[in-house]
């Protein structure tokens, strides 16, 4: 009914966002090609046998030799290799990254997701559609994530070690807590 369709948006209800509880928070496409079947194979173990058994010794070969899946999508966990490089030429890596950062903004929310970006002055014009994107600011709105200059870089910076001082003093309080 299309008044339902019409309500989702005031739902609560994420439907196509990737929270931090799901597997996949944080995993982006970043190509394609060939990778090993993760599957367990099961299949009667080999025995002694009088007679050679032809079908047998085929069945065998099928399931023991090791299956890959072509054209496979290659993910990239964030959450696990959170520090990336890009390398490869540069028409080719800009590609890329704005690849990554669309799927990151298009499936993640942005009050999950926070996209800092430091980008030179060369790459500015290449990454300006981030500025804009509610991903790179901070919750209050007041800090912008994007920084080309040396003073935007330097107050992302300052921002950015009072907000892990703040994690980490949470973190030893709640430490100091459990362990009395």
């Amino acid at each position: 009914e299309l008044s339902s369709v019409l309500s989702f948006s005031a739902s609560k209800d994420r439907l196509w966002e990737r929270q931090n509880i799901d597997d996949d928070f944080l995993n982006l496409r970043v190509g394609a090609g060939q990778i090993p079947l993760i599957a367990e194979r099961q299949f009667q173990q080999r025995s002694f046998k009088l007679e050679p058994d032809v079908l047998e010794d085929e069945m065998y070969d099928l399931a023991e030799r090791p299956v890959w899946l072509k054209n496979a999508p290659i993910m990239l966990s964030l959450k696990e290799d959170y520090i990336t490089g890009v390398l490869g030429f540069s028409k080719n890596s800009v590609g890329l990254l704005r690849n990554m950062v669309m799927q990151l903004v298009l499936t993640h929310s942005y009050d999950e997701v926070k996209l800092v970006l430091l980008a030179g002055t060369a790459y500015s014009k290449d990454f300006d559609f981030v500025r804009y994107l509610p991903h790179n600011w901070d919750n209050e709105r007041s800090i912008r994530f994007f920084a080309v200059t040396h003073s935007d870089t330097l107050q992302i910076s300052e921002y950015l070690s009072k907000e892990i001082e703040q994690m980490l003093d949470e973190d030893q309080r709640k430490r100091s807590k459990r362990d009395q």
